[in-house]
């Protein structure tokens, strides 16, 4: 399916949406992701495709979002491309998949854990539970380098004293190990019954499911959605 490249708009210092019309109504579940295809200078040599996260909430009917980073040293074929898209353009875009996807049971408890980039999939689930109506418990733990690099203020704020902002810790640890670890993720801590989703860079993802198993912690109560080439950036 086609879609057409309606703006983009800058969140943080390297953190970007781009808006997109697709030519017909999608159907997708919030937490579900898209592959992009754009085209590439056959001289490139890049790879023309990538995944993407579908940031908004399924109620935002005319349009959609992604949100990536965007370095602007020695960006890759791909971000250039996507960077430099022009409104009006076209890209295609393959049918939303992925089951990272809030559980249909509303009364199980959920933690969010992200790290970096890994917000964008809970971006769409919070705003889609307050659009629709829907109240779910939730405590989102959201992993950065700095204040600075915190994203997606606005729709955070839904959560008020159920988001924690993990600043610089998480990034370096990958893991909760450690008392100071479990202090920074209160709710895990406390009801292993939770379903716990967790998101960002591959290693991150990896590391820190591997540390519920390891705690005892259900495999179908810990999911995990990695970002890959996210590694050197940490984000």
């Amino acid at each position: 399916m086609n879609a057409t490249f309606i703006k983009k708009v800058n969140l943080t210092s390297n953190i970007w949406s781009f808006y997109f019309k697709p030519y017909k109504p999608m159907d997708y579940t919030a937490g579900q992701f898209v592959e992009i295809t754009l085209d590439l200078p056959q001289s490139s040599g890049g790879k023309p495709k990538r995944w993407f996260t579908i940031s908004s909430p399924p109620t935002q009917t005319n349009n959609f979002t992604i949100t990536t980073r965007l370095y602007p040293s020695n960006p890759s074929d791909f971000k250039q491309a996507l960077s430099n898209l022009k409104p009006g353009s076209t890209v295609n875009i393959s049918d939303a998949m992925g089951d990272f996807v809030l559980p249909k049971d509303e009364t199980i408890p959920l933690v969010f854990i992200a790290r970096g980039i890994g917000i964008t999939p809970f971006v769409s689930m919070i705003e889609w539970l307050e659009q629709t109506g829907n109240s779910r418990k939730i405590t989102l733990i959201y992993s950065v380098r700095t204040n600075q690099d915190v994203a997606f203020k606005d729709s955070l704020s839904l959560l008020g004293n159920d988001l924690v902002i993990a600043v610089d810790h998480l990034a370096k640890q990958g893991h909760i190990s450690n008392e100071l670890d479990y202090k920074a993720l209160p709710a895990i801590s406390k009801n292993r019954e939770s379903r716990t989703y967790i998101s960002g860079p591959e290693k991150f993802v990896e590391n820190l499911r591997n540390e519920f198993m390891r705690n005892n912690y259900s495999e179908n109560n810990v999911l995990g959605d990695y970002f890959p080439g996210y590694e050197n950036q940490v984000n």
